[in-house]
């Protein structure tokens, strides 16, 4: 298929979750080259409770999981941890720039 990377997203969460997204939903992340070829990458912010409307449909299982989890799960092949690597230190960075407001 001569699907963007865009459309290719768009597809599979409705494919392996049953949800449309929309244009502005998500985010990209970043394009990674690997032997077997590109990854794009996206991601997107989501409340406590999604977890709660998710159905997956395709795949085996989703978890949520904290960074040190990625040495740990054997599931994870190389490529994914260095995206997952990537992605951690990235919400670290954007939460170490956040600065709280307070209205006294």
């Amino acid at each position: 298929e001569n699907e963007s990377p865009e459309e290719t997203l768009i597809r599979e969460i409705t494919e392996e979750l049953g949800i449309t997204l929309n244009v502005g939903e998500y985010d990209f992340f970043g394009k990674y080259e690997f032997r077997f070829g590109t990854l794009s990458v996206f991601c997107m912010r989501v409340p406590k409770e999604f977890s709660d409307r998710v159905t997956i449909f395709e795949g085996e299982r989703g978890v949520w999981f904290f960074e040190d989890d990625i040495l740990r799960e054997e599931k994870f092949i190389g490529e994914d941890r260095i995206v997952l690597k990537d992605f951690f230190q990235k919400i670290r960075s954007d939460n170490s720039h956040t600065t709280e407001i307070s209205n006294d």
